[in-house]
């Protein structure tokens, strides 16, 4: 039994009974306590950290406070001190958290070296570390500080790889800037996404629909199965194999239909804001915080970008199929104030061909920088040769250049956008 001042976090439904006759409840502060208890042996945090959440929740817990609170086994259901002579016993009362994250939170209290000094990760002038990787090595950069310079350099790779933090932040910003949309561009470039957009989300959502019949028919084949071996029409070897092979097809079905399914009703408004993001991105990028700048990377760019140090330039694999959108269709739009309009040079037998010479696009080079890639010897990518059909001249052309700069993402990336967003 606890015979001291009830702590934080409880309730003494009995204070005024001997202390064998207490009872303790768990409050609405002590649930926040927990929280800070599983933050705490989580590790990620440090204590200043937590206590700011904890005051955020209108707790007033100092940093000594949040100590004592850490150390005292009384939150995971113990009891000790001088009437019990030192002791650790099991209480009556119920506890916070269990004991082993009780025991976490208090080794990783005693192993930080400087106790309630938050150690700060999320550096301003670095927000590319865990972001970009080194183009020979591959891997990720980490940020630090020398003779008040900041830089970016590899760990544990050979050959190791550093560069000043505000060469390749500069290098980045060059890259956002070419996603940027200019102001007399936007009407037009973003009825052409949602147009671009709409005709996949169709297309998604009839997939779905045909998944959701195949499904339906899975499980009656499976229904008719199991009712002929109940009649004994089939042997049972035929019963189990057929049963597997139609429970196999079925887990299929279902695992895809679980990554398919997406809804157009956020559509609108993420490409919309997707072009108010566009419309200033790097400035955007400069003044956001650290989070916010982590964020819009991402967002961007989903699988990173590559510091290519010997040409000084980063490049990146993938783009966000929204913002991917927006330099193919900057430089149309530019072309027509000299005169070449987009039906001329957007039709299906305008697009680009392939081959060992660059692409001559409208045979004057508008959009001269897509190359669309010749697939190895035996593999024709049916993507090339079988573009959606029923799609404008524009989308006909903005097909064949994404897959040729590699920036298609599919749905996956709307969701995330809208997600996002």
């Amino acid at each position: 039994y606890w015979p001291y001042h009830t702590p934080i976090g409880y309730k003494n439904l009995k204070p005024k009974q001997r202390a064998c006759y207490h009872e303790y409840v768990i409050t609405e502060t002590g649930k926040e306590l927990k929280k800070a208890f599983l933050l705490k042996a989580d590790g990620k945090l440090s204590n200043i950290e937590i206590i700011r959440q904890l005051q955020k929740k209108g707790l007033k817990i100092s940093i000594s406070n949040f100590r004592l609170i850490i150390t005292n086994p009384f939150y995971a259901g113990y009891i000790t001190g001088s009437v019990v002579g030192g002791q650790l016993i099991k209480g009556k009362h119920p506890a916070l958290v269990d004991l082993k994250t009780f025991a976490k939170a208090n080794e990783m209290m005693n192993e930080a070296p400087n106790l309630g000094v938050p150690k700060v990760s999320r550096h301003n002038e670095v927000p590319l570390k865990n972001f970009v990787r080194d183009s020979i090595n591959d891997q990720h950069f980490t940020g630090y500080k020398t003779k008040e310079n900041w830089y970016y350099k590899t760990k544990n790779a050979q050959p190791a790889s550093n560069v000043r933090a505000d060469k390749l932040n500069n290098l980045f910003l060059s890259l956002l800037r070419e996603y940027e949309c200019k102001k007399e561009h936007l009407p037009t470039v973003e009825k052409y996404i949602k147009e671009y957009l709409s005709e996949s989300l169709n297309e998604a959502i009839n997939d779905h629909k045909q998944l959701q019949k195949n499904i339906t028919e899975k499980k009656k084949q499976i229904e008719n199965i199991e009712e002929r071996f109940m009649n004994d029409d089939i042997p049972r070897e035929l019963y189990e194999k057929y049963l597997k092979k139609y429970q196999d097809e079925l887990s299929e079905m279902t695992r895809k239909i679980g990554t398919s399914q997406i809804s157009g009703s956020n559509l609108e408004q993420a490409v919309s804001k997707c072009l108010k993001i566009s419309r200033n991105l790097g400035s955007a990028w400069l003044s956001a915080s650290y989070e916010d700048k982590q964020t819009l990377q991402k967002l961007l760019f989903p699988e990173g970008v590559v510091y290519d140090k010997e040409n000084r330039v980063v490049r990146t694999n993938r783009v966000n199929s929204l913002f991917g959108c927006i330099p193919l269709l900057a430089i149309v739009l530019d072309e027509n104030k000299s005169g070449n309009s987009n039906t001329n040079c957007l039709k299906v037998s305008q697009v680009p061909r392939t081959g060992i010479e660059p692409a001559l696009p409208c045979e004057n080079q508008i959009l001269s920088l897509a190359r669309l890639p010749i697939p190895p010897s035996g593999q024709l990518c049916q993507q090339v040769l079988l573009p959606p059909t029923g799609i404008s001249g524009l989308q006909m052309y903005l097909f064949f250049a994404e897959y040729a700069k590699g920036i298609f993402c599919g749905n996956s990336s709307l969701l995330f956008l809208i997600k996002v967003l």
